[in-house]
């Protein structure tokens, strides 16, 4: 997807095809990933989900092979859920004036 811009969009050079499987198929990690899901996009990895899990497990095994002594270990978990998409609503006029687009008349 490199060098491609939305401009090319339903054109030979980025088919309405290939920018869906470029949407569906981005890294968790991406500037997309982490604009729909926020905080929570690298957990929608499942890579990164069974890491937490297995430090999860050995942490805890160690906290009970030492016969529990000490507080018990916090889990790693992933941030909160919350809408973030969509969440905050700007007016069309300053919308513009953000983007330094000329007002709407």
């Amino acid at each position: 997807m490199a060098g491609r811009s939305l401009d090319d969009l339903g054109t030979e050079e980025l088919s309405w095809v290939d920018f869906r499987a470029f949407v569906r198929w981005s890294p968790p990690a991406s500037a997309y990933s982490r604009s729909v899901f926020g905080e929570r996009a690298p957990w929608n990895d499942l890579a990164t989900q069974l890491l937490a899990e297995a430090v999860n497990a050995l942490r805890g095994g160690n906290w009970q092979r030492g016969g529990g002594k000490g507080p018990r270990p916090k889990p790693i978990e992933p941030p909160p859920e919350k809408a973030g998409f969509g969440e905050t609503v700007m007016s069309m006029d300053d919308l513009d004036k953000r983007m330094g687009w000329s007002p709407r008349r």
